[in-house]
């Protein structure tokens, strides 16, 4: 059924921009259908007068928010989880204070004067404020610390409890606005909904003409390295093994073998690839498995998925190198062999024994060519064959970061755009 364009604006408006920029809600189910209904309206300021024991600064006004992004933070001192996002939250005020950014933490009804010590430890120089009577929660439907919200230029609640790993993409996007582009935001999103559904429209008429599953490599000039660079990629997840590093780092090669895939190897040319990394002796590595096919199938015009076969951990030997009986070629093949036709799956599998597709992983913990990583896991590379994402391939932030990829890789423009001329020219 199609939806019309003021029908698809309202659910555009009605729901949080999702995959639109990259920025994560931490909610679900009912409370996070309350907090959308709070996000994109006025920031009431009556809320600051909520709080009291302001440190660091003076108590915040709604003059005194003009034209600035405003990040709440809830938390508390006697709260291990909530006090390891401090230093965090210190890194943004530290690095986005000259760009308009005001930062707030905004501590638990108890124990105030444990967190102002908690606080002074960490080094904090940004405003602190005392919920006391946890009004100001109530206010916000705060219901763990830590919770992220942001308020953009125009003073609108932009994102009502976003997960950690967000927030330094939302205070982009906010302080990349002025006031008027921030009030206008709800203009862009319905725009951005005709754009939409215009583009599902002219696939419609594509599918009609012909099946683009069945389109030949269509061949086209790959963008220049300028134009990667010039991409605004989604923020890769912090890695814990790097902490005291400055700068970020870049972005490491997908590495794939040439041989061992089944059926065949992929075209994988102005496409995204995700791998996923798993092991038949591993359950919880293949539970993905059709998750990952449905991807493909959906995406399968702009995307390649790869399910890697790698060696499995033994807790007792560490990682099997020799050819045992969970690590022997010929019965792993079979194996492989045997779960892509039970599953009838339509994306290559990839027997990589040597784990040289384990390179591509950002964060690698072990010795030598022995990687440990949490199941199920998967990393994203955009079409220069950079990997800008990993993790659970399951995960919000992952479908989200690949929502991304897929909108903005220029190496996927640029082959649609060759693709588009190819049907012009057949349908001609």
């Amino acid at each position: 059924m199609r939806i019309s364009s003021l029908l698809l604006t309202a659910v555009v408006l009605s729901v949080p921009a999702f995959g639109q920029d990259g920025v994560i809600r931490e909610s679900t189910g009912e409370r996070l259908q309350r907090l959308t209904k709070m996000e994109l309206s006025p920031f009431d300021g009556a809320n600051w007068n909520l709080l009291s024991s302001w440190t660091n600064g003076d108590a915040l006004t709604s003059e005194a928010t003009n034209g600035k992004v405003v990040v709440i933070m809830t938390w508390a001192g006697w709260n291990p989880v909530a006090s390891r996002a401090l230093p965090m939250a210190k890194r943004l005020h530290d690095n986005y204070e000259a760009e308009g950014l005001i930062l707030v933490g905004v501590h638990h009804g108890t124990g105030w004067e444990e967190g102002l010590k908690a606080a002074e430890r960490a080094g904090i120089k940004f405003l602190l404020a005392h919920d006391a009577e946890n009004k100001f929660r109530e206010a916000l439907l705060v219901d763990q610390d830590p919770d992220f919200y942001v308020i953009d230029r125009a003073g609108q609640l932009r994102y009502a409890d976003i997960v950690t790993e967000s927030v330094e993409t939302a205070v982009r996007v906010t302080l990349g606005e002025t006031v008027d582009q921030a009030a206008g935001i709800r203009g862009r999103l319905a725009e951005d909904a005709q754009r939409r559904e215009a583009e599902a429209r002219r696939t419609e008429a594509i599918r009609s003409q012909i099946d683009l599953r069945t389109l030949p490599e269509v061949p086209f000039m790959p963008p220049s390295k300028a134009a990667y660079e010039a991409t605004t990629w989604p923020t890769p997840p912090r890695d814990d093994q790097n902490r005291g590093q400055q700068q970020p780092q870049e972005p490491p090669i997908l590495m794939l073998p040439n041989t061992g895939y089944h059926p065949a190897p992929p075209a994988t040319a102005g496409r995204a690839v995700v791998v996923y990394f798993w092991n038949p002796n591993d359950r919880d590595s293949y539970s993905v498995m059709g998750e990952m096919d449905r991807l493909q199938r959906q995406m399968g015009r702009d995307l390649v998925v790869v399910g890697a076969l790698v060696p499995i951990q033994d807790e007792n030997r560490g990682w099997q190198q020799q050819q045992d009986t969970k690590n022997d070629p010929a019965v792993l093949t079979t194996r492989m062999t045997q779960f892509r036709n039970a599953r009838q799956l339509d994306h290559a599998l990839l027997l990589d024994l040597a784990g040289v597709s384990l390179a591509s992983m950002p964060s690698r913990q072990g010795y030598g060519a022995a990687v440990r990583f949490p199941t199920p896991y998967a990393v994203l590379a955009s079409s220069d064959g950079l990997v800008r994402f990993w993790g659970n391939p399951v995960s919000p932030a992952f479908r989200s970061a690949l929502d991304r990829v897929i909108r903005d890789d220029p190496g996927i423009a640029a082959r649609r755009r060759a693709e588009a001329e190819y049907i012009r020219t057949k349908g001609g």
